[in-house]
């Protein structure tokens, strides 16, 4: 072999050699700049989902605090719902099988709600004693706060003139079940925290 052919083969060997490293050089730039995009892509994503993983747990807490302020809303209203509550211990008297006498209110500023204003209920049912305790468990398991604040308890005195009534009648009937009947007049107190938009109305 010549040297003019060596060098002719060595000539080309060099100018392939400067041929793939033309094009090789802008590939592996391109493949660096690609993985690099990559990386900041998957930064990118992690921080999406951390930001999204957050709004979740944000909401989830915001769905639990206005539960609880509905709780509130409903054991310390705004206003008394007089009406309400009177309809409410009429229907407790009636599912729990005892007779409701007579009702009266009160209300008035609260002395252990500042700003708050105190519903007193008075009233007197006439039952047996397993109606009775029907009754005020109900209203101790009520939803809106409610304190039981007198409860005197009586033999109830079945007299004549009940009989020609439909309470006297219930009354009966609940006698000729040999149970014992009793009168309990009590006073219960609920609370409201006025504002100035409920005052206004």
């Amino acid at each position: 072999m010549t040297r003019k052919r060596v060098y002719i083969i060595l000539a080309i060997l060099a100018a392939a050699g400067f041929f793939l490293q033309l094009i090789t050089l802008p590939m592996i730039g391109t493949s660096k700049t690609t993985r690099a995009e990559l990386s900041e892509r998957n930064a990118y994503l992690k921080d999406r989902e951390a930001i999204i993983k957050k709004i979740a747990e944000l909401e989830e807490e915001k769905a639990q605090w206005e539960n609880q302020i509905k709780k509130l809303d409903t054991a310390i209203p705004t206003e008394s719902g007089l009406a309400t509550v009177i309809f409410q211990l009429q229907n407790f008297a009636m599912d729990s099988g005892l007779i409701m006498k007579e009702i009266g209110h009160n209300e008035q500023p609260s002395s252990t709600l500042p700003g708050g204003m105190d519903l007193s209920i008075n009233s007197r049912v006439i039952g047996s004693y397993a109606s009775l305790k029907s009754f005020f468990g109900k209203l101790e398991n009520n939803l809106r706060i409610t304190d039981i604040q007198r409860l005197d308890l009586g033999l109830e005195n079945m007299g004549e003139g009940t009989s020609s009534t439909s309470e006297g009648a219930q009354v009966k009937e609940t006698a000729s079940r040999g149970e014992q009947l009793f009168n309990a007049s009590f006073t219960v107190k609920l609370y409201y925290f006025p504002t100035e938009k409920a005052s206004a109305k």
